[in-house]
């Protein structure tokens, strides 16, 4: 039951390597990364939150490669106003579903979640390797 004071380089880059495979089709980036703190023995709550703060580079990044191509010129393909009221929507519901998030797994169980993320993760790799309806075939 590690806090942030006792919490190593050797925890960091463990949840930070399970955050880069995340990448991989059908893994939950918020699943694999909570997966591996509680496996190095961080505290639940801790875990949970350290998981949800190292979703902000995977997003601002993509945002700010979005940010240069506007800024150079480069058309997006979509109107300003709505790519704003895009940005706007998605950080107000992001916001709110980490705060939800967070205040929900500090009380229940993870078990549920576990169970949630392996039933959508086969759906989305059976889709891929054999069908093709929601997402492009692998193969």
């Amino acid at each position: 039951n590690k806090g942030l004071e006792e919490t190593g380089w050797k925890d960091a880059l463990l949840v930070g390597t399970a955050q880069g495979i995340a990448i991989l089709p059908a893994v939950s980036r918020s699943g694999l990364t909570i997966a591996g703190a509680l496996g190095r023995g961080l505290e639940r709550g801790f875990a949970l939150k350290f998981s949800f703060l190292l979703s902000i580079p995977a997003i601002l990044g993509p945002a700010l490669l979005d940010g240069l191509k506007l800024a150079a010129g480069e058309p997006l393909g979509v109107p300003p106003a709505v790519l704003a009221a895009g940005m706007a929507a998605a950080g107000l519901s992001g916001y709110f579903s980490v705060k939800f998030m967070l205040r929900l797994f500090s009380k229940a169980s993870l078990k549920v979640f576990s169970y949630y993320v392996f039933a959508v993760g086969s759906l989305v790799l059976l889709d891929q390797l054999f069908f093709g309806i929601f997402f492009e075939k692998l193969f």
